[in-house]
């Protein structure tokens, strides 16, 4: 993808001109070095130059993006919908993500724009520069504001409501149920559990689900 390929040109160019600006980087469905300069391969000078420096770090497939981001000032996401950029602001890191798609259509594109979402490369390299210098634009990386609709709990234990939610299922599942009375134990659970708030259904039962 030429944008994203642009995106990691001009965040190499950051590592090499600035020399307290460091990048840790977890390229999608690449894996190391070889991985990404497979992936762009116009990329290997800068690439090699970056690390040479010792301030570029590129993670295995195998790593977690939310490692990167614990371990920096600053995520940086690719897409509208970064589910990375999503798992940093969860652990409260600041965190950006390059609207390549340029989907206007984002729940949040209105309110988000200029602040954690940005359609313009030049114009969020330019407020990631303000960030470093320690003059941040307001409400730069910060994703409090959607907190709620994202992450009502917010108390790290989303993998075990989740867990509890599919046991629920397969339990029925496994007594016999069908879909729709499987969905409604486990949706009935959450609810008792967690609050009414926290259960949304769209009244339609996707006919691929299966057992």
């Amino acid at each position: 993808n030429h944008a994203q390929e642009d995106l990691y040109r001009r965040l190499l160019g950051e590592v090499l001109a600035r020399p307290d600006f460091g990048l840790i980087a977890k390229p999608k469905k690449a894996s190391g070095r070889e991985g990404l300069i497979r992936k762009f391969p116009g990329l290997v000078p800068l690439v090699e130059k970056a690390l040479s420096t010792g301030r570029f770090l590129i993670l295995n497939g195998s790593d977690s993006p939310s490692e990167a981001a614990q371990a920096s000032d600053l995520a940086v996401g690719v897409g509208a919908a970064s589910t990375p950029s999503l798992e940093a602001a969860l652990a409260g890191v600041p965190s950006v993500t390059y609207n390549i798609e340029g989907w206007t259509a984002q729940p949040f594109y209105e309110r988000g724009r200029g602040r954690i979402l940005f359609t313009d490369l030049d114009e969020m390299l330019q407020a990631i520069r303000s960030f470093r210098l320690g003059e941040p634009a307001d409400g730069f990386g910060d994703y409090s504001f959607v907190m709620p609709e994202i992450d009502p709990f917010r108390d790290g234990r989303a993998r075990f409501r989740g867990g509890r939610y599919l046991k629920d299922l397969v339990d029925q599942f496994e007594r016999g149920a069908g879909k729709e009375e499987a969905l409604e134990y486990a949706n009935k659970r959450y609810r008792e559990a967690f609050g009414d708030d926290k259960v949304i259904s769209s009244g339609r039962i996707p006919a691929e689900m299966t057992v």
